[in-house]
This record gives structure tokens, sequence and C-alpha cells, in this order.
């Protein structure tokens, strides 16, 4: 029930607006909030600083699509077979049978919205206004983010799709309808926020913003570029400048919802979809952690992940388990919808507002068949197949005492191992064959080479 989530005293007026922001490939290391070096975010600091910064917090798979698939349906991905980043456009995502966060807002009379980066199928059977959103502006997945022969346009040649350094963007749809962009696409996607918030003041609202920066191709203005020092290495300034992009347009939806009266009555969630990933060369960051997109590892699967809800949340670090499984739970909650059977998640608020304490998950899961991987503590524990035959490598990593993973501990605590291999494998069971193949990539956990699907 609501009382558990805040003080009768306090109760709000009406159901609160509910904003998740999803950034594309977002390291830790990326927000400054987070100890980036490079970084520049001061809206999302000041986002994270109004409420909680999670740190150990996770997606639940470390590539894109499958991501998103957990976030909006409040379920592991593989239950529904989504195990990979789909390649062909021919892939069915989520089930139409089940039902996503704005399915269930919408059916308590919130108003949806969907902006930005979809990649849950783009059929029209399956674009976001069939799966709860009362209206959509975005793209299927990827894009560019200028319109070609835009000016003055800082790129990074090796990411770039045409032999002019020129991406163009992807066809942009406003419900059904090509919209010409004219500008950054990031800041048309800010632009669309800002005009929903003011449009829908007057009456609670779940927003879906989905960024697709700083995902390639690395391209940005010279406004942004400008704002990091010459002596940066130029792939990172480049970065650099398209997270801040990101971070202008936080600005100015809080500004909005400020200027609107809104800020108390709205629950903001902002999340990357996975890490950073490595195969940029160093352009951007997962601070300690090792590994990146596409791995297992935490650098793939911990992002940053930031929860404000003024006079709810509890201002502050909170270094509990905790996965993007809990944004469906915790905004139901908040919206006093009732929770529906079948959720994987959790409540965050009695632990956001400091009624509780301790990890809201005894144990998270993932599986990159045939890789598996479990959290539970400060234990994480990885199999992966070598990359010559079927022989699996177990690693066991105390990822609290050091938040990289290393040393391999597995021979010190046999008992630990089998526990979560045991824990791993009955969930597993549980699940579906992934629905379609994913593709492969040999890495180093510490100094073994391994296979990594994804």
């Amino acid at each position: 029930g609501v009382a558990t989530t805040w003080p009768a005293e306090a109760a709000p007026p009406r159901p609160p607006n509910i904003i998740v922001v999803v950034v594309d490939d977002l390291g830790t290391g990326d927000v400054a909030a987070y100890g980036g070096k490079i970084a520049k975010t001061p809206n999302i600091d000041a986002l994270a600083a109004s409420g909680a910064r999670l740190t150990d917090a996770h997606v639940t798979a470390p590539v894109c699509s499958p991501s998103r698939v957990a976030i909006l349906s409040g379920k592991y991905q593989e239950r529904f077979g989504y195990e990979f980043n789909p390649i062909a456009a021919k892939v069915i995502p989520l089930p139409l049978d089940q039902q996503t966060l704005a399915d269930r807002l919408k059916a308590q009379g919130y108003v949806t919205q969907q902006i930005g980066k979809w990649h849950l199928g783009w059929k029209p059977e399956l674009r976001p206004d069939k799966r709860g959103f009362d209206g959509y502006f975005g793209m299927a997945s990827g894009s560019g983010y200028f319109p070609t022969g835009f000016p003055g346009v800082e790129r990074v040649a090796r990411f770039a799709a045409s032999e002019d350094g020129g991406n163009g963007l992807a066809e942009i749809l406003r419900n059904g309808e090509p919209v010409d962009i004219k500008k950054n696409l990031t800041d048309a996607f800010s632009d669309e926020a800002v005009a929903f918030i003011d449009k829908n003041r007057t009456k609670p609202f779940f927003l879906y913003l989905a960024y697709n920066a700083p995902h390639t191709p690395l391209e940005i203005d010279q406004e942004r570029f400008k704002r990091f020092p010459a002596s940066t290495p130029f792939e990172q300034r480049v970065l650099a400048g398209m997270v801040a992009s990101v971070d202008d347009g936080i600005g100015r939806i809080r500004a909005e919802l400020e200027r609107r009266g809104l800020s108390k009555s709205t629950v903001i969630f902002l999340i990357s979809d996975n890490g950073c990933p490595l195969y940029l060369g160093g352009a951007c960051f997962n601070a300690d952690l090792q590994g990146g997109k596409r791995h297992l590892l935490e650098g793939g699967v911990r992002t940053p992940f930031i929860v404000s809800w003024p006079g709810l949340v509890k201002p502050g670090v909170f270094d509990g388990l905790a996965s993007t499984l809990d944004i469906t739970p915790t905004a139901l909650t908040a919206a006093g919808a009732p929770l529906p059977p079948g959720l994987d998640g959790v409540d965050l608020m009695p632990f956001l507002s400091r009624a509780r304490t301790g990890d809201p998950h005894d144990m998270l899961f993932w599986r990159s068949t045939p890789s598996l991987a479990v959290r539970s503590g400060q234990w994480k524990l990885i199999r992966a197949q070598h990359p010559d035959g079927p022989e699996m490598e177990t690693f066991l990593f105390d990822v609290r005492a050091r938040r990289g993973e290393a040393p391999n501990v597995a021979a010190d605590h046999p008992d630990i191992v089998k526990r979560l291999l045991e824990a791993g494998e009955a969930w597993s069971k549980e699940l579906p064959p992934a629905s379609f193949a994913g593709r492969r990539e040999t890495i180093e956990i510490d100094g073994r080479r391994v296979v990594q699907t994804f």
C-alpha cells in the first residue's frame, strides 16, 4: 500500500509525475557526481545532490535492447527469450501480451509519452503507441545527431557512417509522421520533453526520455566541444561534449518543473542502459570498474543510477544492491497502483527514504548464454566459456572490497561459489532458451581468456 512509501502527513495531493531518463552507453566515469575526471555534468550532479546517488545499481544486460526490455517490464528480459541485442529487424521484442510501465500507469490515469530511442521493435504494432504511450517522438534505434550538412560539427571519423564523416539522422517520427530535425537531435529530444511537461502540467504524467547520446557516432557542435580544454584528447573531448548535451537537457527539464511548481511532485530516475564501450578506445570511462558494454563484468552492468523525489527520497549516497528492475515497482507504488504478480524488482522507496537499510536484493542474476553471473552482497560470481572449447571458467570476486573484478578468489571460497552457482543455475532453469543468437567477443577476466556473448 501507499502508506509504506511516505508518512501520511506528507501524502501528495495527486499521484506524482514520473520521469525515467535513459542515457545510452554512459559510463560511471563519464559523470562528475560519480568521480568523472573530464565530465562537466552540473545538472546531473544537481539532480544527484537533490536525491539518492546509487553506487551499486545494475542494469540487467550489458547491451542496449535487452536492458530496455527489463526497464519497461520490471522483469528479467530472459523470461521472454530476449537475451541478446537483436541484429535483424524481424526479431519480436517484448511480447505484446506483456504490459509495460506505460500500460500500467496509463491505467492509473497518467498521460504517457515516449521520447528518443525505442529499440523495442519499429513495426507499427510494436511502436510506443501500441505499448502504452499516448504519444511518441523518436526513432527505432540508433541515429546520428546532426542533419546532413550541418555546419561546424566535430566528429570522430572512425565512428562515422559515411566517407565525408557525416552520419545524418535516422527517420524521426512523431506519432507515426516523419519530422524534419534542424538541430542536434539531443536538443530536439530535450525540446520535446520540455514541451510535453508544459502541456501536461495539470495532470499526472509519465515521461520516458531515452537519449541516444553518447552512443556512437561521436559528433558534437562547436559550442559544447569548446567547453572542454584544448589539452583534452580529441575523442574524449567530443564524447564529453555529447554528455554535456544530455546534461543541458536535464537542466532544462528540471528548470521547467521548477517553473511550473512541479519539482516536489515529480519522481525522476536517471540511468544508463549499460556501461561505456571499451571499443571506443578510451573516449569514455567506467571509472575503476572492469570491462564495459557487452561484458557481464561490473563495467558492463553497473551504471550511474540517480533517483530524485524532493521531500521523500533522502539526499545522499545509497550503496545497497539495486537494479533497473526496481524502476517499475517503485514507480507503480509511488503512483498508488497495485503491484502485479511476477515482477522481478522491488520498491526502492523504503530504502531511499531511509526507512529501511541494507540491500534491496539478496541476489541479482545475468545470463548471456553460455555465461552466467550472480551478485549477492559483496560477492560476484561469473561463469564464462573458454574460447577454444566447452570448458567453463569460474570467477569469484569481492566487488565491495575492491570495486574492480580482481583478484579471482574462487579457490578460497568453494562454499560461496557453490551457493551462488546453484542459485544462478536454478534461476536459469526457469527461463526459456534465447529466442535468437548473440554475437561473441573474446575478452580477458583476471588474466584468463573467455567468451562473452551479447
